[in-house]
């Protein structure tokens, strides 16, 4: 029973994005050319959406950086995951109200991919890293498909 569920599930989540997919390049075009239009015709509305997105930028260099130490990586790993998460949410179009930042709690449990004494301690530095990022990576896929 369970696994005719996550076989139908599986094959709608398949569906959908065959069908975005083949939709895609139509409704581009139409995106864009809507943006720019309503823009062009609400100046002040893109005036306070940048002014909100230079705000959330500078506020999420310093939780990056702290996460980063939280996590055990290098600072600048974590401002480019912040940056990726950024682009990737403002691309993929985001909802009011939902935070794609560096999350706190996340930080905490990956710093034990990470630590010396850890789970992987039998790796070295930079392959541990390469754990962390592909594990980010799978938790992402996880996000978009569910």
């Amino acid at each position: 029973q369970v696994g005719r569920y996550a076989g139908n599930l599986v094959g709608h989540e398949l569906a959908a994005g065959a069908k975005a997919i083949t939709v895609f390049p139509s409704f581009s075009k139409e995106y864009i050319e809507g943006t720019w239009n309503f823009y062009r015709t609400n100046p002040k509305i893109l005036y306070n959406e940048v002014i909100s997105g230079f705000t959330v930028a500078i506020m999420q260099v310093p939780e990056s950086i702290a996460f980063s130490f939280v996590a055990g990586v290098p600072p600048l790993s974590g401002l480019h995951a912040t940056f990726w998460m950024a682009t990737i949410t403002g691309l993929m179009g985001g909802k009011p109200g939902m935070i794609s930042g560096a999350a706190g709690a996340l930080a905490v449990v990956v710093a034990d991919l990470t630590v010396d004494d850890g789970v992987l301690d039998y790796l070295a530095v930079d392959q541990r890293l390469n754990v962390l990022f592909m594990t980010m990576v799978v938790c992402g896929a996880f996000q978009i498909l569910f």
